[in-house]
């Protein structure tokens, strides 16, 4: 197991912020917009911690997230900003520290 250290948490920390600004910025359901995000290719710069060198911000990430699956707007179900923001926590937090790739986190985890 992979000792928690400032890295891991950067980036568990926007992972969960990524997750709960879904809410507003997606016009899916959480789950759609969590099982694109856990099979996009910006979470394997996540899994592979390029993404703290990327100047992305937030609307970046859902903006390539949009260009990689295209618009949707199936399901209304959506979960509680505070939910979803320690949902992409702990999802992040199992990869970095298990060694997992997200896709393996994400179907072990739902």
């Amino acid at each position: 197991m992979k000792k928690v250290n400032k890295d891991c948490l950067i980036l568990c920390t926007i992972q969960g912020n990524i997750f709960s600004s879904s809410v507003d910025l997606v016009n899916s359901s959480s789950d759609i917009f969590i099982r694109r995000f856990m099979s996009s290719n910006v979470i394997k710069e996540f899994d592979s911690l390029a993404f703290l060198d990327d100047s992305t911000n937030i609307n970046g990430v859902f903006n390539r997230i949009l260009n990689e699956y295209g618009e949707t707007s199936y399901g209304k179900n959506k979960y509680d900003k505070e939910v979803l923001f320690w949902m992409g926590y702990l999802y992040r937090y199992f990869a970095y520290t298990y060694e997992l790739s997200s896709k393996r986190v994400y179907a072990k985890y739902t």
